[in-house]
């Protein structure tokens, strides 16, 4: 199926940049650090550490997406040709994890390579949600109106709520103050000793000389959190609404609402959502 060339190019760029970049995150960030240091809270493991999390998250979550979109889209106005604004995307996302590992001893170019891998990040979901995908989802739509699919449709509606939808804009909200948050305390050191004292008053455990050197990556963890979280529960909501539905079709026929034409289209088989 034509779509299905997309979603495998998808699969094999996304596995196969985030392998190298994880792979490269703890390897390179680890082979100068002496053993003894592992049993210490070392920032630069710690940073390493969640990092390669973060790298993980976002490749696994990413198959699901095009997983998921795979098994909805019926139809591509431009017949499954891999466009070059996906391949640039792929490349750019891939050269700024690049630079975020090698800049990462150094927290005034770390906090600025993070914010432009998320503006870059930002950047990919508007080119999907403004050029790549409503072509594809306005042809799959049609499909599906045309053969009368009413589950079709609704899951169609959701997988595309999850792509493209406003929640990402929501979501963008408490990153980009974390970013913001990271960037200051990089160009400004004296937030570090204001930040950990007023961090020590809450939580006197806690002295300031400890959370001094890891305040960058209590934020880089907060930031992964928010951004990982939210994501893999908007995921879960679409794989079991998706799931429902499916079952809901073996068992259940839908038809029009009162008023709308009830004549019955010969349906195609639609292929299975994943769910």
């Amino acid at each position: 199926m034509r779509i299905s060339r997309i979603a495998t190019f998808a699969n094999w760029c996304i596995t196969t940049v985030t392998a190298v970049i994880a792979l490269g995150f703890v390897g390179l960030a680890l082979k100068d650090i002496p053993i003894t240091a592992l049993s210490n809270a070392n920032p630069e493991i710690i940073q390493v550490a969640i990092l390669s999390v973060y790298i993980s998250c976002w490749a696994y979550g990413t198959s699901i997406d095009t997983k998921i979109q795979g098994g909805i889209y019926a139809d591509d106005p431009q017949g499954g040709r891999v466009r070059t604004g996906s391949i640039v995307a792929v490349a750019f996302l891939a050269v700024i994890s690049v630079i975020l590992l090698s800049v990462r001893s150094n927290e005034v170019y770390f906090a600025l390579a993070l914010a432009a891998f998320t503006t870059i990040d930002v950047l990919g979901w508007l080119y999907l949600r403004y050029w790549l995908l409503p072509g594809i989802i306005k042809a799959s739509r049609d499909k599906f109106e045309d053969e009368d699919d009413y589950y079709g449709q609704m899951i169609l509606n959701k997988v595309a709520s999850q792509i493209i939808g406003d929640w990402k804009w929501r979501r963008q909200i408490p990153l980009a103050l974390i970013v913001l948050l990271i960037i200051l305390i990089a160009v400004f050191p004296r937030l570090h000793e204001i930040v950990a004292e007023n961090v020590h008053k809450l939580v006197p455990a806690l002295p300031s000389e400890t959370i001094r050197p890891l305040l960058q990556d209590f934020l880089l963890l907060a930031f992964v959190l928010v951004s990982e979280l939210w994501h893999f529960g908007v995921r879960l909501s679409t794989l079991l609404t998706i799931r429902v539905l499916n079952e809901m079709e073996e068992k259940f026929t839908l038809e029009p609402a009162i008023g709308r034409d009830r004549s019955r289209k010969p349906r195609g088989r639609r292929r299975r959502s994943s769910g």
